[in-house]
């Protein structure tokens, strides 16, 4: 089993060789006018993640130490990452705090440390299984592995 660290290397290198094939793709196009291959705009060529978050309201949580936004009201709140190197540390902190479980750092980094926990691994919303799974398909589509 790899180490936590050889995974997050292994992640960057991933989104860094996505980013170089956007990059060539364009360039090419710009040059030449060579339009890349159809199927790169979705078989995970081009790689950025996007995190989506719904929020139905409620209570907010009284510790948002470690919020960098706020939810104000109710709806779906979607982002992308387009610099993972950028939440290195606070994957390593999930991937650390599940034993090196990447399915579990994976659910915790959608739906939050307490909710792994709560239901002893990948908890049953809809949401947090299907970011899992779409997460490991793209990183096992890149890494040339069937999802």
């Amino acid at each position: 089993m790899e180490s936590i660290e050889q995974t997050l290397d292994r992640l960057e290198k991933i989104y860094d060789a996505a980013v170089a094939r956007l990059r060539e793709d364009v360039i090419a196009f710009g040059r030449e006018r060579i339009l890349p291959a159809p199927e790169r705009r979705s078989d995970g060529s081009y790689a950025y993640p996007e995190l989506r978050l719904r929020f139905r309201g409620g209570d907010q949580p009284e510790d948002r130490n470690r919020a960098f936004g706020r939810l104000n009201a109710p709806g779906l709140y979607t982002t992308t990452v387009t610099r993972p190197v950028l939440f290195r540390d606070y994957l390593r902190e999930q991937l650390d705090r599940f034993d090196g479980d990447l399915e579990k750092a994976l659910a915790a980094y959608n739906a939050g440390p307490d909710a792994v926990r709560e239901h002893s691994g990948i908890p049953p919303f809809r949401e947090t299984q299907n970011h899992v799974q779409r997460v490991l398909a793209v990183f096992n589509r890149l890494e040339g592995a069937s999802p």
